[in-house]
């Protein structure tokens, strides 16, 4: 835990030096200038850890760990006087803000995640003089700290929680940053191992999500820019055509069943694309394949690319060939 009196003993001490204040035992040089404005203090933080109890789930919540951190938030700035607390659109940074917020009685205000200078620019013009407390994401946060004059952001891996960073903007003077760190130290980043037990729950459930019918669940599993490959060779689709072929299924109680009976799942050196391929039963087509590749967007894992097929067997491969060709309009 940071230490309340360090903090803002040396913000006080950074601003006083910035704006050109006597410290105690100085002499001022001129003691009829006009007192400069106070600086404005940006308080900026990482939504704290959130929930993976349903890995489909885009916009989680905060698990045990990450509610724990953001009273731990709360205790760290309760001598900060904050006027504004920012969040983004999704819970888990306005969950991470809103003990803080509660202890101040302010609001917490949210800030489109992709807009940093259009935050940098409402802070500076509505708060100036005053404290404000911005929680953002793992890609979000050195932007904003660029946005608001900080030349050498430091970047954040997906285990970074407890990185606490205060600005001090004075007047035109480049800011000045503390990077401190609050609450319980961050844990020791997944492994490999880890990384690829949780692709494949979101492989898990987005066969669940179909077997349910549950449309907005499936579609959660994919990246945006994710593609579905069928059986047929004439469907390769967009995430917003398998959409639209898949809406009558998604009416009844069950869109479809494949069951997984066998998988694989590779993780990349750095840890953000995995690749997999996974044996399926499904009543009507027998033993499928279904492979792939995911990528970890903000943490979880998604789909951007699931490609469905059934092997043959290559002792009659030859008749299927011939059947397919005879098939096909052009006999080709």
């Amino acid at each position: 835990m940071i230490s309340l009196q360090a903090i803002f003993a040396v913000v006080t001490s950074l601003a006083i030096s910035s704006l050109g204040f006597a410290r105690p035992g100085q002499i001022a040089a001129q003691t009829t200038t006009r007192a400069p404005e106070p600086p404005t203090i940006v308080y900026v933080v990482r939504h704290a850890e959130k929930s993976d109890a349903d890995p489909a789930d885009r916009d989680p919540a905060l698990s045990p760990a990450g509610l724990a951190r953001s009273e731990a938030l709360e205790t760290a700035l309760q001598e900060a006087t904050l006027a504004a607390a920012f969040a983004t659109e999704y819970k888990r940074t306005q969950l991470t803000v809103e003990p803080a917020a509660r202890s101040h009685h302010i609001p917490v205000t949210i800030a489109d995640a992709r807009n940093p200078a259009g935050l940098a620019a409402r802070i500076i013009q509505g708060f100036r003089g005053k404290a404000v407390l911005v929680a953002g994401h793992s890609n979000t946060v050195p932007a904003v700290l660029q946005a608001l004059g900080v030349s050498d952001a430091p970047k954040l891996a997906e285990s970074d929680y407890d990185d606490l960073f205060i600005l001090t903007l004075a007047g035109d003077a480049p800011p000045s940053m503390l990077h401190l760190h609050y609450g319980a130290p961050n844990t020791s980043p997944a492994s490999q191992v880890q990384l690829a037990e949780q692709a494949a729950n979101t492989l898990d459930a987005f066969h669940d999500a179909a077997a349910k019918a549950d449309e907005d669940r499936y579609f959660s599993c994919f990246a945006p820019n994710g593609l579905f490959l069928g059986t047929d060779a004439t469907e390769r689709w967009t995430l917003d055509q398998f959409r639209a072929f898949a809406m009558p299924y998604f009416q009844g109680e069950s869109a479809w069943v494949y069951t997984p009976v066998g998988r694989k799942v590779n993780v990349s050196d750095d840890l953000k694309y995995a690749w997999f391929d996974e044996q399926l039963k499904n009543d009507k087509y027998g033993l499928c394949r279904g492979s792939g590749v995911l990528q970890r967007i903000d943490g979880a894992w998604r789909i951007l690319q699931y490609h469905l097929t059934i092997p043959i067997p290559n002792d009659i491969a030859s008749d299927i060939v011939k059947r397919i060709a005879a098939h096909q309009p052009d006999g080709k």
